[in-house]
């Protein structure tokens, strides 16, 4: 609280003394004071939310990006994989070790995965 000095005059000296000073409470500004502090800290856990929320979303896009891009290569090379085995010398050569007849135009598989 703050101190207010007194002048008190005794014949031919002064002294000062210190006493309390009393302060009006405005309630209406106090009230005020706290509602503009609360909605600042509602705007800010909510500047805060939006950061957390877009920041995981970055990370979500860019671990689907990741996947896509292994899911794309292992594609390929299965593609790779059933077109070798599809190739006519390969499976002229297959049949020979078992013993079976040459394919006919009609057994030939033609094309791949399209």
């Amino acid at each position: 609280m703050p101190v207010r000095a007194v002048r008190y005059k005794y014949g031919s000296y002064t002294t000062y003394r210190k006493t309390k000073v009393r302060k009006k409470i405005d309630i209406r500004a106090i009230l005020f004071s706290l509602v503009d502090k609360f909605i600042i800290l509602i705007l800010m856990i909510g500047i805060v939310l939006c950061g957390i929320g877009v920041a995981y979303k970055a990370y979500y896009l860019a671990r689907l990006k990741t996947i896509k891009q292994e899911l794309i290569k292992e594609n390929e090379m299965l593609n790779s994989k059933y077109n070798q085995l599809l190739k006519r010398n390969i499976l002229l050569n297959k049949a020979k070790k078992l013993g079976l007849y040459p394919p006919t135009k009609k057994d030939i598989i033609k094309g791949g995965i399209k």
